[in-house]
């Protein structure tokens, strides 16, 4: 935004340890990140309002506590590609009119613009409502560019049964693995992952 006032960008990642990025103190350096912290606001006592990402996200969007949101709606994928994940088709918690922080913005005078790889946080699940502009990274990179492999994907976990076979594997894989094992092994592909789009 032009003028007096600052620009303003909302970093929302989804399960990431405070304690493991450089800018508070841990090991793993984000460029990014790090630019992000150093020249802007960096909260060292922030608490996620949920437990997992959908009522985090909505409180956070709405300014409302996670036991106060209810659904709006059960089919929030009937307008969108069938070929989405059926495991993604859950409730939408902020209706089209809502006043979210986007729209707030928006009204202050702010262009409004998400880019999210996360599905959960995207037009399909009402938690874009109010950005002028959305950008579904994760549609487009995984749905549009793959659609082989996910319709093959989908064909080999359709059933309940055989979804549940396969959480029932990650989570005991999880098990074996030590958790500091994890941890690593993760912020291993985080870091890959930022050197990747930070180049291109």
């Amino acid at each position: 935004m032009k003028g007096s006032r600052p620009d303003v960008i909302f970093v929302m990642l989804d399960t990431v340890r405070a304690d493991f990025l450089s800018a508070y103190g841990g090991d793993m350096r984000l460029s990014t990140l790090d630019a992000i912290a150093r020249k802007g606001v960096l909260y060292e006592r922030a608490i996620s309002p949920g437990t997992y990402t959908v009522p985090s996200h909505v409180s956070l969007f709405l300014g409302k506590r996670v036991k106060s949101i209810r659904a709006v709606t059960k089919d929030r994928l009937k307008e969108y590609d069938k070929n989405i994940d059926p495991f993604l088709r859950k409730a939408v918690y902020i209706g089209r009119k809502d006043v979210t922080l986007a729209r707030h913005m928006g009204y202050l005078g702010y262009k409004t613009a998400l880019f999210s790889n996360n599905p959960y946080v995207s037009a399909p699940t009402g938690l874009a409502s109010g950005f002028e502009h959305i950008s579904n990274v994760w549609l487009n990179s995984k749905i549009e560019n793959n659609r082989p492999f996910v319709r093959a994907t989908l064909g080999i976990v359709s059933s309940d049964i055989m979804r549940n076979r396969l959480i029932e594997l990650a989570c005991g894989m999880t098990r074996l693995m030590p958790e500091k094992n994890l941890d690593r092994l993760y912020m291993k592909l985080r870091v890959t992952l930022n050197k990747k789009f930070s180049s291109e």
